[in-house]
């Protein structure tokens, strides 16, 4: 005689793993876990074994382990090896930053600092910190930013000489009948390159120009960095 496996219902699973109804509900969403269904209610029947894999994700995201990194591990793309070095490596740099909170902290202290009386220059001190141990800061930001403009500039570009061709193309003449001499479709041509080259000069000149301000000020913080 087979003994049916005895299922839980979501309610017995949260108080039993410790993991709240809503996350859950986003693991099943993300593949983590996938309970079955009962055929009467349409309810969610956990099993042994699903609550086993939920306590498991809940050891995993206590360490920090991101879902994509859990899920990774769970289709044997990962091994568990990796994923936790990595995280170490993640934790030795959050502990660094935590490090020079701390200074910044005693710094406060040592100044006996109340809030009327607060030195908004300690802010330059904690910049300096940074960049004495290599920080470069929104350095990723800033190369997004001026990729997202170029690749902006070139869309225009690209939009400009469209548009320039459209009026000028023999089928579009042929389609509303009527007729342009050759010079001025070139002309149109002609234009439409012109102006997407200034847009991009102007892009360019523009991202340039605020990249210099920024590595001067990083500069002028080093400077101080030193100096202090």
């Amino acid at each position: 005689m087979l003994v049916k496996e005895e299922s839980m219902n979501i309610k017995e699973v949260e108080k039993e793993v410790g993991i709240r109804k809503a996350n859950i509900r986003y693991y099943e969403e993300q593949g983590l876990v996938t309970p079955m269904r009962n055929a009467e209610n349409n309810y969610r029947d956990y099993s042994e074994e699903d609550v086993i894999c939920l306590k498991k994700i809940k050891v995993l995201r206590l360490l920090g382990i991101s879902v994509a990194e859990i899920k990774a591990v769970q289709n044997r793309d990962t091994a568990l090896n990796t994923v936790v070095q990595s995280r170490i490596s993640e934790i030795e740099k959050e502990v660094e930053q935590l490090g020079e909170l701390e200074e910044m902290c005693r710094m406060f202290l040592a100044h006996d600092q109340t809030y009327d009386t607060l030195d908004i220059s300690l802010l330059d001190t904690r910049e300096c910190l940074s960049i004495q141990k290599g920080a470069v800061f929104m350095k990723i930001d800033r190369c997004r930013n001026y990729q997202e403009a170029l690749r902006r500039s070139e869309v225009i570009m690209t939009c400009f000489i469209f548009l320039g061709l459209i009026p000028t193309g023999e089928n579009v003449q042929r389609l509303f009948h009527y007729s342009l001499p050759e010079w001025i479709r070139w002309i149109g041509f002609a234009g439409a390159c012109v102006t997407g080259i200034i847009n991009i000069v102007l892009y360019r000149k523009m991202y340039s120009t605020q990249k210099k301000d920024w590595e001067r000020a990083e500069e002028n913080l080093a400077a101080k960095a030193r100096r202090s």
